[in-house]
């Protein structure tokens, strides 16, 4: 099956430094680097621009807004993430996509009170691997909506299952069923080498069906 977007992971070079970009011009970096931005965030969008041009795609360079939304252009949706040194981007060409990407580490075992045991339940046993996997989830459904980061409970689990969905040569193994607002979506996961992946996009429906 053939989806209408593209996805696309790399590790982040511990010696990257803004000048190595390719992408991206020189305003646009100062700009970032005037707000103090991570030299991953920069990275990040020079990897995403860097995949519009070896895709053929004529995407902007990507802007946010005043509450750091991204701003879509030319009928094209965008999402990044980044997190120790790894590095996830993807376009969209029909309709709004979120990706995100957390490596996966123990933490305080409070954390896993934000969510419940019936989606445990469905995502499976109570462990780290699965946590990351359900946050990933969730936020990459907050970033196909463009929203925040206090909306991860109201994000519901209602079901996941094993798969197998190639994209990009990336292969997904789990694709989740969501509830959002009213709205039905589906999750594709992958955990490997210590992180965990989601991309969340409206052509995913089909796949449960």
């Amino acid at each position: 099956m053939v989806f209408p977007l593209h996805i696309a992971l790399r590790p982040l070079d511990c010696n990257f430094h803004s000048s190595n970009t390719l992408y991206l011009t020189e305003k646009y970096k100062q700009d970032f680097i005037t707000r103090w931005r991570p030299i991953s965030s920069i990275a990040a969008r020079d990897f995403l621009m860097e995949l519009a041009y070896c895709k053929n795609i004529a995407l902007p360079l990507p802007r946010q807004d005043a509450q750091g939304v991204p701003i879509f252009e030319n009928h094209l949706a965008w999402s990044i993430s980044h997190t120790d040194h790894f590095l996830a981007v993807s376009i969209s060409q029909h309709g709004s996509i979120g990706i995100d990407i957390e490596r996966i580490k123990p933490r305080d075992i409070v954390c896993f009170d934000l969510f419940d045991d019936t989606e445990y339940q469905f995502s499976g046993w109570k462990n780290w691997q699965i946590f990351y996997r359900m946050w990933t989830i969730k936020e990459s459904v907050i970033k196909w909506e463009r929203s925040w980061l206090d909306r991860l409970q109201d994000i519901r689990i209602i079901s996941s299952r094993l798969c197998s969905v190639e994209i990009d040569t990336i292969v997904f193994t789990t694709m989740t069923q969501i509830m959002n607002r009213g709205i039905l979506l589906v999750v594709l996961s992958w955990e490997k080498e210590g992180y965990a992946y989601s991309v969340t996009h409206q052509s995913f429906l089909s796949l449960f069906y």
